[in-house]
């Protein structure tokens, strides 16, 4: 059955629905997500939609599905914050990381002197651990074991809780070679696959806030994909509120999302148009 006209939620962007902010601010204070600042239309859509998947009428009737049945923030995040991550999401934009991007980095560096990466928004860990094989494969594993660290940060437990265990299926690994795969990781029990631990130590998952917390500093790449598929749905002018994704060093390469690109660029170098997209070559 539909919602009644009385019960319907609203999805007029311009009008403000008491009951869509109050279930946004559960959201925020059960989970720590502050959607402040997105565009309402599309997070009126999502949230909507996730609504009819459980059939649940009305935002009030909502929240108190999501205090009954906690799993429920999982599928609702995967739907509000578009988490279409992979290992590899993009094949150009990686290529382009091993081929052009990293042999400039590396040229610039001493042989011992450690590499460190920002995987910003990094959802379940694909997108970080991808970075380590890439890494890996360019250094070689001891010199990569030795050298790299990566910082992997969400906003997210649940996904990072799901990182940290490093744990995927047959179908999460498509994107994986199949040459990696044996190299990178080992069976771990029926269609599941584990991430090698002499490798995931290279990666720190922590929990942050890209609004509300400091940017990760001194780092030498950036890869915030993830973040990007994010950003295109926020309003910077309903939330004037800083991103912190803007690096100390103006240079520092960005993974970004090409079809993003213009997102990225305004929260990263919003002076420097022309660098986002390593698709598109390292900034000159």
């Amino acid at each position: 059955m539909s919602p009644s006209p009385k019960s319907r939620p609203s999805t007029e962007p311009e009008k403000i629905d008491p009951e869509f902010e109050a279930l946004l601010e559960y959201i925020h204070r059960s989970r720590g997500f502050d959607f402040t600042g997105y565009k309402r239309s599309s997070l009126v859509r999502r949230v909507i939609k996730r609504m009819q998947m459980v059939n649940v009428e009305g935002y009030g009737p909502y929240v108190d599905y999501l205090e009954i049945h906690p799993e429920e923030f999982r599928s609702l995040f995967d739907t509000t914050l578009i988490n279409a991550t992979g290992f590899f999401r993009d094949p150009p934009a990686w290529e382009s990381l091993a081929e052009e991007i990293l042999p400039r980095l590396l040229s610039g560096k001493r042989p011992e002197e450690p590499i460190r990466a920002w995987s910003a928004g990094c959802a379940s860990g694909e997108e970080a651990y991808s970075l380590v094989i890439t890494l890996a494969e360019a250094l070689g594993p001891t010199a990569s074991r030795d050298r790299v660290k990566i910082y992997a940060t969400d906003v997210d437990d649940d996904a990072l809780a799901k990182a940290r265990s490093a744990q995927y299926t047959a179908k999460e690994l498509q994107g994986v070679a199949p040459h990696l795969l044996e190299k990178y990781f080992e069976p771990a029990g029926a269609d599941l696959w584990v991430f090698h631990k002499e490798f995931r130590r290279s990666v720190i998952f922590g929990r942050h806030d890209l609004i509300q917390d400091a940017p990760i500093s001194r780092i030498d790449l950036l890869s915030c994909r993830n973040t990007a598929d994010v950003l295109q749905h926020r309003d910077p002018d309903e939330d004037p509120r800083p991103v912190s994704l803007r690096p100390v060093r103006p240079e520092l390469p960005v993974l970004g999302q090409g079809r993003d690109a213009d997102d990225v660029q305004r929260y990263v170098h919003p002076d420097r148009p022309e660098a986002a997209d390593l698709r598109q070559g390292a900034p000159k």
